[in-house]
């Protein structure tokens, strides 16, 4: 039977996002059928999926084809959780982390192939719950600095520079915000308590772009992992910026790094997932189990 791909779409997602995502549609559809869904507004990517598992979800001849950034993919997974049916992504966005993690070939008709011809394996995404709002991810959940530099980011300057609008973000919340302790709990083998200012609640093993933090982190394992920065002065967080910039950061003595089934964190600061700004603490981050069957590798 031929494959039945569903292609939704972030097309201002990045630059060349548009043309990357009508020149898919095209390799896809000489060899399955495809159906284009395009995004005109956040929430838009979700909705798609979720109406796209409600009416397939027993069905073994699709794919939901993630095209744009990983705020897509993020948007894609949440909509087609617990639902068995295959996502794939297509990198068209500012970031695509996702993209790195799992290996991906970099080009458009490499990525298409593994569309049509590739496997899916279970992955492990994470929950995060705070305020009664319920959310997956698959990257990260960053608490203190990064969720600051996140929340104050440009949207319009992004479209025009892209990741540059991050960086901008950044350098400015380094050089004028102050950092709340907050409170970590988390389920070890030893319960472990403590106060920290920065927290990075990891799923993947890149951050950012090339750069790790938690090295050992993995989508495709059931666990978190927890790094943790305890310093809240300006200066801790250029060493701690600069730590991970050149990957010697897990050798400071003020940090933490460690794998947990679970983590409460409570306290004042903002908190983003996967890129996107999320709300604010106290949160609860726990594993959601094989809920997300990803297109990892070709047959």
């Amino acid at each position: 039977m031929k494959k039945h791909i569903f292609l939704i779409g972030n097309p201002v997602a990045g630059k060349g996002a548009s043309e990357k995502i009508k020149r898919a549609a095209e390799l896809l559809g000489g060899r399955a059928s495809v159906e284009t869904l395009l995004t005109c507004r956040k929430g838009d990517a979700e909705e798609f999926a979720l109406s796209i598992a409600d009416r397939f979800g027993d069905d073994a001849d699709i794919v939901v084809v993630a095209a744009g950034g990983d705020g897509t993919y993020n948007e894609v997974a949440n909509g087609l959780i617990y639902s068995g049916v295959p996502m794939a992504i297509l990198p068209a966005g500012t970031t695509s982390v996702l993209a790195r993690e799992l290996k991906l070939p970099s080009g458009l008709a490499e990525c298409c192939e593994l569309i049509l011809n590739g496997t899916s394996s279970a992955a492990h995404p994470a929950i995060i719950t705070a305020a009664g709002v319920e959310r997956c991810f698959l990257l990260m959940a960053g608490v203190g600095f990064d969720a600051m530099a996140v929340q104050g980011v440009n949207e319009g300057l992004k479209k025009f520079v892209g990741k540059g609008a991050y960086i901008f973000s950044g350098l400015k919340t380094l050089a004028s915000s102050e950092y709340c302790k907050i409170k970590l709990v988390a389920e070890t083998p030893a319960p472990t308590e403590f106060e920290c200012y920065h927290a990075v609640i990891c799923k993947s093993s890149f951050y950012g772009g090339g750069f790790h933090v938690a090295p050992a982190a993995r989508i495709t394992e059931p666990s978190l992992y927890v790094f943790a920065a305890h310093g809240g002065s300006r200066s801790d967080m250029v060493r701690y910026i600069s730590g991970v910039l050149s990957g010697r950061h897990l050798g400071f003595h003020d940090v933490s790094c460690f794998a947990a089934a679970s983590v409460r964190i409570e306290g004042e600061s903002p908190v983003q997932i996967d890129g996107d700004y999320f709300g604010r603490l106290p949160v609860d981050i726990r594993i959601a189990g094989s809920a997300l069957n990803l297109v990892t590798s070709a047959n």
